[in-house]
């Protein structure tokens, strides 16, 4: 008898329209914060798609063959509909869900190793829904970053737009007008030509090595030394370092819990996190911490010896170790965790907006003021 799946389907869709728009009334930058991809790469809101209507499907007793041919026949971009039909003429050749996807080199390797372990421990459904979730929570917080964000790049970029403007026309006009007046400048106003004059004269070649040294950090973005000394300097930038360890051991929580929930050995679990995790001391920190574990010392011993890990997260872990319930507490961890780094964003927002418009109110006043202080010097003196 044939499986009927519309009301799956028509569950599935209904869902995804309500989360989308929720997700799209965010206020008046909402546009910015819809997810665009140039890539050929599926991106965050095509894959929550994915793993959600695999979910239910698989969920609902269809075997994961027939829940990918669904998915991808009912997918209406023709990128993202090749890149699943790809994996389904894969798994038709006899690959496995995740060797499938990770040949198709559209996936990363947190979802490879996801499904792998899925796959091993035949805990596949739940694997499916884990990273619907993730990828799901991956939007939420990139939308949330951005519209935290918007307004203060945006008045940030116009008042440099406006700086720019000013010191390249506006002040050019001054200068000319004080020539003329001949007389000994006031000291700012000196100061405020002087650097209208450099902007003129080496802006070119100040924007052209700007441009460079950020083109070469991108290409050498991947080499490990540059990993290393990126991510120290990143951790120790005041707040934003905070935000960044804790949203990396967010991640790392998230992992450990989906892993040793579904009873995938300790020393094995950290393995496959330092290959899903790319931030430099979390991997170089977990390979020594695996090391560790196999020469006899506990979980939370081992962890003890790295900064990365806080000293509340440590103590955490050792009462989980002590009753058993490793996966119930890392995931407490990440909620708490990815509830910390949220807060902490909304916290940065509120106090950078009052702060750049100070900011700039003052740069701009120094300059009008530059300009108009002569003025005033000639106008006192003919009175």
């Amino acid at each position: 008898m044939a499986i009927d799946i519309s009301h799956i389907k028509k569950k599935q869709k209904a869902q995804l329209e309500k989360r989308g728009k929720t997700a799209s009334s965010n206020g008046s930058f909402a546009f910015l914060s819809r997810e665009l991809s140039f890539s050929k790469k599926l991106n965050d809101k095509s894959k929550y798609r994915f793993y959600s209507e695999m979910s239910l499907l698989v969920e609902a007793g269809i075997d994961i063959r027939m829940a990918l041919e669904l998915t991808f026949q009912g997918e209406k971009k023709k990128a993202n509909k090749k890149i699943l039909q790809d994996v389904f003429d894969r798994i038709i050749k006899g690959d496995t869900f995740s060797m499938a996807i990770k040949q198709t080199d559209k996936f990363s390797d947190y979802e490879y190793y996801s499904l792998k372990i899925g796959e091993e421990s035949g805990n596949i459904k739940l694997i499916f829904k884990d990273l619907a979730d993730f990828f799901q929570g991956r939007m939420e917080f990139k939308r949330k970053l951005i519209s935290s964000f918007s307004y203060p790049v945006i008045v940030l970029s116009t008042a440099v737009v406006a700086v720019f403007f000013m010191l390249n026309f506006i002040v050019p006009i001054f200068e000319d007008a004080f020539k003329r007046f001949g007389g000994e400048l006031p000291q700012l106003t000196q100061l405020v030509l002087n650097f209208s004059n450099f902007t003129q004269s080496y802006g070119l070649l100040l924007l052209i090595i700007i441009t460079s040294i950020i083109g070469v950090l991108y290409f050498q973005r991947n080499r490990i030394w540059f990993r290393d000394v990126s991510s120290r300097i990143l951790l120790k930038i005041p707040i934003i370092g905070d935000i960044a360890q804790k949203t990396y051991l967010a991640r790392f929580s998230h992992s450990m819990s989906l892993l040793t929930g579904v009873k995938n050995p300790l020393v094995s679990s950290i393995a496959l996190v330092r290959k899903m995790i790319r931030f430099y001391p979390l991997e170089e920190g977990l390979k020594v911490v695996e090391s560790d574990i196999l020469h006899g010392s506990l979980f939370h011993e081992a962890l003890s010896k790295h900064s990365i890990f806080p000293s509340r997260m440590i103590s955490l872990i050792k009462v989980a170790e002590e009753v058993n319930k490793l996966d119930e507490v890392f995931k407490q961890i990440n909620k708490q965790y990815s509830a910390e780094t949220e807060n902490s964003t909304k916290t940065i927002s509120s106090l950078l907006e009052p702060f750049l418009i100070i900011f700039i109110g003052l740069f701009v006043g120094v300059i009008l003021i530059a300009m108009y202080l002569p003025l005033f010097e000639i106008g006192s003196s003919t009175m």
